[in-house]
């Protein structure tokens, strides 16, 4: 379940830098609730998975509300690990 999480992690982060939004927005949501189920919500892994679906959501899709509600959660949760 982790390799397939760092697959879907690798692959949305490479398809964003390409530009295909609509699979890097597929590949990041699928880590993130992967690593969510397995690592839990404070894990360091889950918080990376979720940094960078905030990126994509902010940065390429401009869907700055869902965008500005998992960076907001990741950042509270770092403060607390």
């Amino acid at each position: 379940m982790q390799i397939n999480a760092k697959l879907r992690l690798t692959f949305g982060s490479t398809y964003f830098k390409l530009g295909r939004l609509e699979q890097a927005e597929r590949d990041l949501r699928r880590a993130v609730e992967l690593r969510r189920q397995v690592l839990g919500p404070a894990n360091t892994n889950t918080l990376e998975a979720q940094e960078a679906l905030a990126w994509l959501l902010v940065g390429g899709l401009k869907n700055f509300e869902e965008g500005e509600k998992w960076s907001r959660e990741t950042w509270q949760t770092r403060q607390q690990v």
